[in-house]
C-alpha cells in the first residue's frame, strides 16, 4: 500500500469585500508579502491585492495540540490565520519618520525603499495611501510631488485614530476598565469604563502600531500616562515580609538549668514580692507521709534473698 502525503495547507479567514470575489475565493493578484511591521521593524505577514489594492494584516493564532480535518486529510499544524484590513499610512509611517530627519522634501517612491523587504512598494498601490498628505507637508511642481513628515500633523492624525478606536469601543460597549475582565462579571454598564479609560485604552491598541518613542509622544500629547510608567509606579500587593530568623541557628540551650535546682525568687513570688494565693494554699497543706517527685523516677534498688 502506497502512503501518499498530503500537501501543506493554512487555514485563513479573509474579508469579503476586498479580498474575495463573488465566488468566495481570493480574488486575482492576492498574494502574502513580507513588510516591516511599524513597532518591532521586524517582518511580519500581509496580504495584497493588485486587483483591489488593499493591505491586509494577517495574524496567526495557534495553541498547542490542534489539528485541522480539511478533507479526506489531517493537518497537523492547527493554526489559524486571520487577515483584517490596515490603514497602509501606519507602514509607511517609520520610513516618513526616518527620512524627515533632514528635512528635505522627496518623493514618495524614495521614501519608501527597503532593500530589506522590497515588497514595500505595494504600499504605494494602494488606494489609502493618499493618507499619507494628512501626516506630511508636500510640494508639487508640475507631475511631480513631494513629501515631508510633519510631526504636529502626525500626532493630530493619531489623536483622530485614537478617538475612532474610542468611540468603537464605547458603541459596542467593551469593557475596559482595569478591574473588569469579562462582561459576564461587570455588575452595572458604569463598570465598563469611563471615556478616559477608554481613550487611554484605545491609545494602547493604536501604539500597538507605532515605535516606543512615537508611543511616547502620543502618550503625552493626549495627556495619558504611559503604561509602562504605570507599571513602574504602581504599588503591587505583594505577600506579608517572613518572619525574621534568628541569629544562632544553635538548637543546645542558651541557659544551664543544672548548676542550680532551686527556682529563682521571681518565679515563686509575683511581681510584687508576695505569694500567690495558690502559693499560699500549697503552703498550708500537710507534706508528712509525701514523697517527692523525684523519687517515682530514682532506680529501683536490688532487694537481696
Amino acid at each position: 500500500m502506497e502512503c501518499v502525503s498530503s500537501p501543506k495547507q493554512h487555514v485563513v479567514i479573509l474579508i469579503e469585500n476586498g479580498i474575495c470575489g463573488k465566488d468566495g475565493l481570493p480574488g486575482v493578484g492576492t498574494q502574502f508579502i513580507k513588510l516591516r511591521h511599524p513597532k518591532t521593524h521586524q517582518a511580519a505577514l500581509y496580504l495584497s491585492t493588485v486587483e483591489n489594492t488593499t493591505i491586509c494584516e494577517v495574524q496567526k493564532f495557534k495553541e498547542p495540540c490542534r489539528s485541522w480535518f480539511l478533507n479526506n486529510s489531517v493537518q497537523s499544524d492547527g493554526s489559524l490565520c486571520i487577515s483584517t484590513p490596515i490603514d497602509p499610512t501606519f507602514l509607511v509611517l517609520p520610513y516618513l519618520v526616518s527620512n524627515g530627519k533632514d528635512g528635505k522634501f522627496k518623493p514618495l517612491d524614495q521614501i519608501v525603499v527597503d532593500d530589506e523587504f522590497p515588497n514595500c512598494c505595494y504600499l504605494l498601490g494602494s488606494s489609502r495611501i493618499a493618507e499619507v498628505d494628512s501626516v506630511t507637508d508636500t510640494r508639487s511642481s508640475g507631475d511631480i510631488k513631494v513629501y515631508r513628515y510633519n510631526s504636529e500633523k502626525g500626532l493630530k492624525w493619531l489623536k483622530k485614530k485614537v478617538e475612532a478606536v474610542a468611540a468603537h469601543l464605547q458603541r459596542t460597549k467593551e469593557h475596559v476598565s482595569q478591574g473588569s475582565h469579562a462582561a459576564v462579571f461587570v455588575k452595572s454598564n458604569k463598570e465598563a469604563g469611563t471615556e478616559a479609560e477608554h481613550m487611554a485604552y484605545a491609545c494602547g491598541i493604536v501604539s500597538d502600531y507605532l515605535d516606543s518613542d512615537q508611543a511616547k509622544e502620543l502618550h503625552i500629547y493626549l495627556g495619558i500616562a504611559d503604561e509602562e510608567l504605570i507599571r513602574k509606579t504602581t504599588k503591587i500587593a505583594e505577600e506579608p515580609p517572613a518572619k525574621k530568623l534568628k541569629k544562632e541557628n544553635n538548637s543546645e540551650p542558651t541557659e544551664d538549668y543544672t548548676l542550680n535546682n532551686v527556682l529563682p525568687k521571681s518565679a515563686v513570688t509575683n511581681k510584687n514580692g508576695r505569694l500567690t494565693r495558690g502559693q499560699k494554699v500549697l503552703s498550708k497543706v500537710d507534706k508528712t507521709g509525701m514523697k517527692n517527685i523525684a523519687s517515682f523516677f530514682s532506680p529501683k534498688s536490688s532487694v537481696k534473698k
